[in-house]
């Protein structure tokens, strides 16, 4: 075997083929494709941009990502706010984190984030409108987190505070509530920064209940620490005072040591409106405070004269005084003094303290003219003239002064010297009106008519001024039986007088009897100047009084043309028109407004609205209009009364109301003693066959008998019951005395005529009883009944005046006779031929008897 020594060679070229093609498959494999792919698709600058940094570069990473878990976002998101990347934190949790697929832990985180990085876009953005949009946001997202409640007490403090500065100020306290719940050491802070954030939204009684809470978790364990001032403060902006005043009388029970703290106090009791309280503690102040001690009496005095305290003010006053030893502080202190005593209306005191300032100091006018005015207060003149005329000594052209002295003189009454400083002032000022005014006004009470009425016209000239006028007007109107009644008609051709000044003038003459003159000067005036209602209706109803119907008429007329038709001119026209003989319009007229005049028809225009209801048989409203009258008060005739008492009753009878006419008639004789009421009276309960209510009218003639016994027809209609009752003796005495009042009375003699036919017919009747008895029957017994009924038939013609007693005898004798006849009918031993004519007799005898 031939041996070689040539090197034995590692890889030969199909090995480095074979190895090449290996290498070349698992490049092939295990190349990016996709991230290759990814990265050509992208932008050079997105691409610069992810690799410019290892977060950046984490962030597109994460983007691209699928498998992060959500904690692993949130995380990253917060590194990414941290870093200052807060937009690539909010574009990476709106695409990465879906809020409904995590617990209520990752929410408050994420929203917290998303919170931040708003914030953060917030402050980065220099667009207002970009701003809004961003505050919004923070706004919305803050009020979402209010729900979680696992914050840690940086995240509360930082909620909080942005809650703050986007002007959620109640949220913030919210936030401030629960960090002082949550952090016991900074309590009251957080109490005190929620009572802050109350004031700040004007909720002062929030504001309240926090700064107490604030104030009672205080370390500090004294009754007044820093947060009780501004507690007290919202009780007061929040109107809650009684809670400020318990305090303060909780604490003025024990003072606390500071004296600061009672100055502070002392200026809550004046924000509080309680001067009085303030008073109190600035004279606490006083007392313990020796360095100003004087200021502090000076504030005490001026608050409790505030509060009307002005013993205490005073005497607060009068210390200040003894512990200054200033003069100008002296003086200051007694111009006080005596302020005070001027509000307290304690003149007296206030004199007594200025009247020795006034003789140290007699050239100080200011002084002076304030002694005056204390003088004037306290109604001592003699001191006010005497110091008002010092002032006048140096300043004699002081118009206050001159004036004030004519007020003290007037009040002295002492009028001509009121005048004398009064044309003092009107020398100094001549176009001044005032002082000629105030001389006119005493020349007026003093009873100068003549010229206070010079001294208004020249005002009224000068002023043309209707204030003036009415003054001019009212002297005339005070003087019109002399010169004021031609004043008066002289400014009524120029200018309107007062209403009541044309009523003056107008009745003036009217009762002088110049009715004519009257009269044109109020058609002049009405013509010449705006027409008034009232000047009208006057001169209307002065026409109707006077019987001038047409004239009132046509003024009536003219106020509807001038001020339109109404129920009161209607109601008047109507009157006129029923007394001018125009019935028809007059119905007219009641019939449209009848309804509405029943209350405005004054006595006389209800009389016309009865009559026009009767004429026009509308009896029910006539009846109403009737009764009115009668029930209204005024001096009424007997006539007119009667009158309307008839119409009542006759009414009523036509409404078929009987008992009421009755009634009426009953009543109205008793009020008028009318006899025409009487008699109608008794000719209706004789036509209803009313015995009762006849005897009942009759009755009441007793002690009226004057009044009817004159009246034939009063004796007729007696007559005519009587007759009726078949008392035919009291019927025929009634009807001769009727005779004798009327002797051609057809039914006095009509009814005479038939009582004496009446008893003709009773006299045959009686005859042919009596032959029918001695024909028939036994004549003993015959004897014995006819005697019976001769006895009884007397009645027939008797008076039936007689007693009740002697009527039942008469009746207990007919009953005898008609048992004889019975027994005597009914017995045929003694009767054997009883027959009809028996019967007839024995009907006769009853029905004669019966008749009585």
């Amino acid at each position: 075997m031939k041996v070689t020594n040539a090197p034995k060679k590692l890889f030969n070229v199909p090995i480095l083929l074979l190895i090449t093609v290996v290498l070349l498959f698992l490049l092939f494999v295990l190349f990016p494709w996709k991230a290759a792919h990814y990265l050509n698709s992208q932008d050079t600058n997105l691409l610069k941009e992810q690799f410019s940094s290892r977060l950046k570069t984490e962030y597109h990473q994460m983007l691209n990502s699928s498998k992060n878990t959500p904690d692993d976002v949130l995380t990253f998101a917060e590194s990414l706010r941290d870093h200052g990347l807060w937009k690539n934190a909010i574009t990476l949790l709106n695409k990465k984190i879906d809020t409904s697929q995590i617990n209520k832990q990752q929410q408050q985180k994420y929203a917290l984030i998303l919170l931040y990085s708003n914030v953060d876009a917030y402050h980065s953005s220099g667009n207002n409108d970009n701003q809004t949009s961003q505050i919004h946001k923070v706004r919305k997202q803050l009020l979402d987190l209010e729900k979680y409640k696992q914050f840690s007490t940086s995240e509360l403090q930082t909620l909080a505070e942005l809650s703050s500065d986007f002007s959620l100020l109640p949220l913030a306290s919210r936030f401030y509530y629960r960090l002082a719940e949550k952090s016991m050491n900074y309590r009251s802070e957080w109490f005190s920064e929620a009572g802050r954030a109350f004031n700040q939204v004007e909720n002062y009684s929030d504001a309240a209940k926090a700064f107490k809470l604030a104030s009672d978790s205080s370390k500090k364990e004294t009754i007044y620490n820093e947060f009780t001032h501004d507690w007290l403060i919202a009780l007061i902006k929040s109107d809650q005072l009684d809670q400020v005043k318990a305090y303060l009388n909780n604490i003025e029970q024990q003072m606390p040591n500071s004296l600061k703290v009672i100055e502070a106090l002392a200026n809550i009791c004046i924000q509080a409106g309680l001067p009085e309280k303030a008073s109190h503690f600035f004279a606490y102040l006083a007392k313990n405070d020796s360095t100003d001690q004087q200021r502090w009496y000076e504030k005490a005095s001026y608050w409790a004269s505030k509060a009307e305290d002005y013993k205490n003010a005073t005497n607060y006053l009068s210390n200040a005084s003894k512990i200054t030893s200033k003069d100008n502080d002296k003086w200051f202190i007694t111009q006080r003094q005596i302020d005070i005593y001027v509000k307290a209306e304690m003149p007296e005191r206030a004199l007594e303290l200025i009247l020795p300032l006034v003789n140290d100091n007699p050239k100080n006018l200011k002084l002076i003219n304030e002694g005056v005015n204390i003088s004037l207060k306290n109604n001592n003149l003699k001191i006010a003239s005497k110091l008002n005329k010092m002032y006048l000594e140096q300043e004699p052209n002081a118009l206050n002064a001159l004036n004030r002295q004519a007020d003290i003189e007037l009040s002295n009454k002492q009028y001509k010297q009121a005048v004398n400083y009064l044309k003092r002032v009107i020398r100094i000022k001549p176009d001044s009106l005032k002082p000629r005014e105030r001389w006119a006004d005493i020349e007026e009470q003093e009873g100068n008519h003549e010229i206070a009425k010079d001294l208004w016209q020249w005002i009224y000239k000068y002023s043309n001024n209707k204030k003036h006028l009415q003054k001019v007007i009212s002297i005339a109107q005070a003087n019109i039986n002399g010169s004021g009644l031609e004043i008066l008609q002289q400014i009524a051709r120029e200018d309107e007088l007062p209403k009541q000044a044309a009523y003056d003038v107008f009745f003036h003459l009217i009762k002088k009897n110049r009715k004519k003159l009257a009269e044109q000067f109020l058609q002049k005036y009405l013509t010449t100047h705006k027409p008034d209602k009232s000047l009208l209706k006057t001169l209307a109803k002065w026409y109707s009084g006077e019987k001038r119907y047409t004239k009132s008429l046509k003024t009536w007329n003219r106020i509807e043309k001038n001020y339109g038709v109404t129920r009161a001119t209607s109601l008047n026209k109507f009157e006129l028109f029923w007394l001018l003989k125009k019935k028809r319009k007059a119905y007219k007229l009641w019939v449209k407004n009848k309804s509405f005049w029943n209350k405005k028809a004054n006595r006389r225009q209800l009389a016309i609205m009865a009559e026009v209801a009767w004429k026009y048989k509308h009896n029910r409203q006539a009846l109403s209009y009737y009764k009115r009258l009668i029930k209204k008060k005024y001096r009424r005739s007997l006539r007119e009364r009667t009158f309307q008492y008839m119409r009542i009753a006759l009414l009523q009878k036509k409404l078929g109301q009987t008992k009421s006419a009755l009634n009426t008639f009953r009543n109205g004789f008793i009020k008028t003693s009318s006899p025409e009421l009487l008699i109608n009276g008794l000719q209706l309960s004789f036509d209803r066959h009313d015995k009762h209510s006849f005897k009942t009218l009759t009755a009441l003639t007793k002690k009226r008998r004057s009044r009817v016994k004159s009246r034939a027809r009063y004796w007729i209609l007696q007559a005519a019951q009587a007759q009726r009752n078949k008392s035919y003796k009291t019927a025929l005495r009634y009807y001769k005395r009727a005779l004798l009042l009327k002797p051609k009375s057809h039914e006095a003699h009509a009814g005479i005529r038939a009582i004496k036919k009446i008893t003709t017919k009773h006299r045959k009747r009686k005859k042919v009883a009596m032959n029918k008895a001695k024909r028939k029957y036994n004549p003993k017994e015959i004897n014995s009944v006819i005697n019976s009924f001769n006895k009884n038939s007397q009645l027939v013609s008797c008076n039936m005046s007689v007693d009740s007693k002697h009527k039942k005898a008469h009746h207990n004798e007919i009953d005898l006779v008609i048992k004889q006849f019975n027994r005597h009918a009914t017995t045929k031993k003694n009767l054997p031929n009883s027959s009809s004519n028996v019967c007839h007799a024995f009907i006769s005898i009853q029905v004669l008897s019966r008749s009585v």
